[in-house]
Order: structure tokens, then sequence, then C-alpha cells
């Protein structure tokens, strides 16, 4: 096996990992939204959490996709990667937002989200690498 598919295996499986940090934080951000009552209604109630839920949804799905769609390619393993671990950062900040101080204390799993996510980022590749990437597969279209 050579260096660069070596690579897009570390790609991969890391893509595979935020897409897990992803389906947490959707669980974690739901359970906490019905759970947490705030004037007498839980936050799920609350159009604007509602639409935190929505984002993070449709990044775990997006990322999901992309990640089922990678192929032998770099290209097509970078894409995934570089997405996926962005919308994992992205989603473990909107619930540290939204739980306030619950979401830095350790009973609840979100900063472990938000660190695992961060730890995604320069493994396979910083982002910096994935865009370059990206960027050079369109211009020689």
């Amino acid at each position: 096996m050579g260096m660069s598919a070596i690579s897009e295996v570390g790609r991969a499986g890391m893509s595979a990992i935020c897409v897990g940090i992803l389906r947490g934080c959707l669980e974690e951000v739901v359970k906490f939204a019905k759970e947490r009552i705030v004037y007498g209604k839980p936050i799920a109630k609350l159009q604007p959490i509602q639409f935190e839920i929505a984002d993070i949804k449709t990044e775990y799905e997006a990322a999901n996709l992309l990640k089922d769609a990678g192929k032998p390619c770099a290209t097509e393993f970078v894409v995934p990667k570089y997405y996926s671990t962005e919308a994992a950062v992205r989603a473990s900040k909107r619930i540290m937002d939204l739980m306030g101080g619950y979401g830095v204390i350790n009973e609840y799993p979100v900063g472990r989200f938000l660190r695992d996510a961060l730890a995604a980022i320069p493994s396979g590749g910083t982002s910096h690498i994935p865009k370059i990437v990206i960027a050079l597969s369109e211009l020689r279209k």
C-alpha cells in the first residue's frame, strides 16, 4: 500500500469519525432541548433551538452522504474529510453555545465532541490541504 493510499484511508477514517461526532451532537442536542425547561417549557419548543437542531441534522446527513460516496480518488476522499471535520466542529460549537454553562461541564459529552472534532482536522491533513486538492482538481478541468 503506497503512501497516498494510506492517506486516503486516513481521510476516510477521519470522515467516518466526524460523522459519528455529528451523530452524537445531534442526539445530545435533542436530548438536552427536550429536558431543559425554561419558563415552564422545554427549550425544544423554541424556534431558534429547532433551527439549530435542523442545521445539525442537515450537516450530519450531508457528511454521511459524502462519506458513503467516497471513491478511490484523492478528491473524492478529501471532500468528505474536509466537510465532515469542519461540520463536526461547527455542530459542537453550536451545542456548546446552546447549552451555555452545561456545555462545558464533564457531565455532558459536548466538550469531548469539540475536542475530538478539533483533533480530527489535522489528522490526515489540515483543512488547508483538502482545499488545495479540491481547488487544483477543479482548475484542471
